[in-house]
């Protein structure tokens, strides 16, 4: 996790504004999404264009054609009750970048104040994740994957929206320059299910897990019997070679601009910015 973050940090996202976008599905799709990695990476792609898109629209208006905006998205498999739950960490640069007069990459920040209605955004993404598992027979044409979950936990209202079970929430955001919030920001999407400060064994020799908020029915922790425990852990490991932290944009391995974007080894990220 820790050297992860510091690579994204150093050897991959410029010095610009960051935004982290955070897309939570529906419980029946997670399960299809834990077991079936093809369907996964479709749908971070289809969640990925729609994020961008929504960049390059917003950049558009401000008369800035031809932008291009990167994202590294984190598959999280798990929730804070160490259940199987698939989500989406998007670490999005917050604007676009595009050639100005001299030819130069620059780069253009979003507009964010006020914060904007994500509604539209998260609508579009939602018709074209069910247009997708319609293809893939996941859902039938008249079938709906919304699924009541009951260890969702509530989302900020700002910069929040929900519909049909899906929830999108990009709240957090890190100015230019604060690298080491960035990092921080890295660390929390790269994060492992469970710490060992909220694992303890009862006299009882059972394993009780301390949730990091207290539920709305008083719950603080959860108690397992060891084997029990051990199967959780098990559901939450991805079969073996499965990537789960995917590059997109200008950040991707084979992007056009990538080398004008990305800081390198010999340089420290610097970027002109609109």
């Amino acid at each position: 996790m820790t050297e992860r973050a510091a690579h994204l940090v150093d050897y991959v996202f410029p010095d610009v504004p960051v935004r982290q976008w955070v897309l939570t599905l529906p419980s029946r799709l997670r399960y299809a999404l834990a077991w079936d990695h093809a369907l996964c990476r479709a749908v971070v792609a289809v969640f990925v264009r729609a994020v961008l898109g929504w960049y390059r629209r917003q950049a558009r208006q401000r008369a800035v054609t031809n932008g291009r905006g990167g994202a590294v998205v984190i598959v999280q498999r798990f929730g804070s009750a160490l259940n199987l739950n698939v989500h989406l960490h998007a670490l999005v640069l917050d604007g676009v970048f595009a050639r100005n007069a001299d030819g130069a990459l620059q780069f253009h920040a979003a507009s964010t104040h006020p914060a904007p209605d994500l509604m539209p955004l998260l609508v579009r993404t939602a018709t074209r994740l069910q247009r997708l598992l319609t293809r893939r027979g996941i859902v039938d044409g008249g079938d709906s994957v919304d699924g009541w979950d009951p260890f969702a936990e509530d989302a900020p209202r700002a910069w929040h929206a929900r519909v049909r079970g899906f929830d999108l929430h990009a709240a957090v955001a890190v100015r230019g320059g604060a690298r080491d919030r960035l990092e921080r920001m890295c660390r929390y999407a790269l994060r492992p299910a469970v710490g060992q400060e909220r694992l303890r064994i009862s006299p009882e020799g059972q394993v009780v897990l301390d949730l990091r908020r207290r539920w709305a029915d008083g719950t603080t922790h959860l108690v397992f019997d060891p084997v029990e425990f051990l199967e959780r852990l098990a559901a939450l490991v991805p079969r073996p070679r499965i990537n789960l932290v995917v590059y997109h944009g200008v950040l991707a391995p084979r992007a056009a601009w990538r080398e004008e974007v990305v800081p390198s080894a010999t340089t420290d990220g610097a970027v002109t910015v609109g």
